[in-house]
């Protein structure tokens, strides 16, 4: 790891591993109790035979497998409690040299580098003619100097130590946790491996039980787990886990999005969701595998969601360019048409997501990817002197627009994504080839697009603002719906005269829905 930072040890807290340990200890007595209470059940029972030797036989390889296990987690908290033994010291007198330091008006960089803030041009200007008052000056400034460089050396030198004693703890740790993670069934569910065949299976309609059950387990959260989603923290997956959904992402990168549609339509009604939670999931960047028990206040995060998780049909629909200009010229001069050429794929994905829990659309990539692209298919009508198309097909604006409210009707649900599609935030993924995000642009195509009675995904997305901000003070939602209505009211300040002549109802959008103050 080298050295850490300065900022790095200001997080840490050695102590939380030694409280891992002494939390982690009592479990080891119960799964060895356990281990033991197993086998006795099988010794007090009264019969004999065939039978009773396999039975013997089964229990003695499931006490040494529990012993396993047991014998793992108390590596485990072995491991912590040596981290933080080893750690605590190091990190107590890091932040107690620093501190003295600057108390005595020195300055510790992020690096460990001691700089001496004294002004002695200052100093010796205010010493005027006596020569003896310069010389002390010049003598404080020498002595402190070097005491800025052998504490620079010292701490720097305590920081790599840190550094490596982290390395070794977290080394520890993680050798533990593939351990018990090799030894729980949990795990041994779900793997990258036989998620291929899996999904081989749902694409030629041949899935076993075990197979839609395996499907359904993995696109699934805990109730804390949705709640930690909901108030944008970060949310651990087991690595069997993630790998399966990884897997069955890259086993849908050879289909279309719509042959994608096709097979979720065709699974049983209690999977239908499941491809859908897959995507939501996967796609969004507090997803994420790590051990909450590496050491220091940040995990290391060994894999996480974003839109390089999704299916590459489905990621490159999100990322390109929706609408396509071209120019012909005719004897008439220039004619010249938009075409969004994806729009079967794009009420594809809207069909897909639409049968997924909206609790797990929280902040994902493929819910900006959806507003992003509304956005920009809204804004492509209008235009003088360019026709539209789909997919070569000519058409009116407003059929275009009604493919658009789809997009915003589905990335809608997610207010953190709303939340970043109106202030700019976290937009980086949903643009490719070097492109950028403007907020403002894209907000600005959605407000001012004609959009038809009935087509509301715009005024509801829009409205889910004002629901965030409605939420407990200081929340995160609260938070994010605060800072959303901040964006958005100074996006229609900064345009108020467009607006006002394209928006006749001030106050509304053309849906007739309130835009949240």
């Amino acid at each position: 790891m080298g050295a850490v930072t300065r900022s790095q040890v200001a997080g840490w807290d050695a102590n939380a591993l030694a409280a891992v340990a002494t939390m982690v200890a009592p479990r080891v007595q119960q799964i060895d109790d356990s281990a033991d209470k197993m086998r006795s059940s099988i010794d007090g029972l009264h019969w004999s035979g065939t039978a009773r030797g396999a039975a013997d036989d089964r229990a003695d390889r499931e006490n040494q497998q529990m012993r396993k296990v047991g014998s793992a987690f108390d590596d485990l908290a072995a491991a912590c409690m040596a981290g933080a033994r080893a750690m605590e010291p190091m990190i107590a007198g890091l932040t107690r040299t620093a501190s003295n330091l600057e108390s005595d008006n020195f300055d510790v960089a992020e690096d460990w580098t001691v700089t001496d803030k004294h002004n002695y041009s200052a100093a010796i200007a205010a010493c005027g003619d006596n020569a003896q008052a310069q010389n002390q000056v010049r003598q404080l400034q020498k002595q402190r100097g070097d005491e800025a460089a052998t504490s620079t050396v010292s701490l720097k030198r305590l920081a790599v130590a840190l550094g490596t004693a982290d390395q070794n703890c977290a080394a520890a740790i993680n050798a533990a946790n593939v351990e018990i993670s090799s030894l729980t069934p949990a795990t041994a569910a779900l793997n990258g491996t036989i998620a291929g065949k899996d999904l081989a299976d749902l694409k030629s309609g041949t899935a076993t039980a075990d197979e839609l059950a395996r499907l359904h387990a993995a696109a699934q959260l805990t109730d804390e787990q949705k709640t930690d989603l909901v108030g944008g923290k970060p949310v651990n997956l087991t690595q069997g886990q993630f790998d399966y959904l990884r897997q069955v992402m890259r086993a849908q990168d050879g289909m279309s999005v719509q042959d994608i549609d096709k097979m979720t339509s065709a699974l049983p009604q209690g999977n239908q969701a499941d491809l859908a939670n897959a995507m939501q999931l996967v796609s969004s960047p507090n997803v994420h595998t790590a051990s909450v028990l590496t050491a220091g206040a940040v995990p290391t995060v060994a894999d996480h969601g974003g839109m390089s998780q999704l299916p590459t049909p489905v990621r490159t629909l999100l990322t390109d360019n929706p609408v396509s200009m071209h120019t012909n010229w005719t004897a008439a001069g220039p004619f010249t048409t938009a075409d969004v050429s994806r729009a079967g794929d794009f009420k594809a994905l809207t069909n897909i997501m639409g049968r997924g829990d909206q609790s797990l659309a929280q902040g994902s990539d493929v819910d900006r990817g959806l507003l992003k692209q509304g956005a920009e298919i809204a804004g492509a009508t209008g235009r003088p002197n360019v026709t539209m198309t789909m997919e070569g097909r000519g058409v009116h604006d407003s059929e275009v627009g009604s493919l658009a409210d789809r997009l915003l009707g589905a990335g809608g649900h997610d207010a953190q994504a709303v939340h970043d599609f109106v202030t700019g935030s976290n937009m980086a993924s949903t643009v490719d080839h070097g492109g950028s995000y403007n907020a403002s642009d894209h907000v600005l195509e959605v407000l001012q697009h004609k959009w038809d009675p009935g087509q509301h995904g715009a005024a509801n997305m829009f409205a889910s603002i004002g629901e965030s901000a409605g939420q407990p003070l200081d929340s995160f939602a609260n938070k994010q719906g605060g800072e959303s209505a901040s964006a958005l009211a100074q996006i229609m300040a900064s345009h108020s005269a467009t607006l006002s002549q394209n928006m006749p109802n001030q106050g509304t959008t053309r849906s007739g829905r309130s835009i949240p103050n």
